[in-house]
């Protein structure tokens, strides 16, 4: 079995502020969702330089969200990429919360294949 070699690319934080909660005090779906994308149009931007593309063809998504940060915990991204053959690139995403002294907690995976069509070169290497 081939193994995949994913290197880390953008890492983002935020603290979880009352802007961003719902009524229960935990970090609304919504929010987590726009870091999501944020963290991905940075990695887009590290990988190809722009965000200026013909066309984005998405081959596999998924988003799994397995805990929930509470207001004032702050909030890891992380982002892990992969170019498959081809055109495709995997990206990996894990957030992560710290709350007082306890650290680590897992809020979210994440796992993305896409491709990029209109000739854009990759500009970050992967080596």
């Amino acid at each position: 079995m081939k193994q995949n070699s994913f290197k880390h690319i953008v890492h983002n934080s935020f603290l979880v502020t009352p802007d961003k909660v719902n009524e229960e005090q935990a970090l609304a779906i919504c929010n987590m969702l726009a870091a999501i994308t944020e963290l991905n149009d940075e990695m887009l931007v590290m990988l190809f330089d722009t965000l200026d593309f013909e066309k984005i063809i998405v081959r596999h998504f998924s988003v799994d969200i397995v805990g929930q940060a509470l207001l004032d915990d702050w909030v890891h991204l992380y982002s892990y990429v992969h170019t498959q053959e081809g055109d495709d690139v995997e990206l990996r995403l894990v957030a992560k919360k710290n709350s007082g002294t306890k650290e680590g907690d897992v809020l979210v995976n994440g796992s993305f294949v896409f491709a990029v069509k209109n000739g854009v070169e990759i500009q970050y290497s992967l080596t």
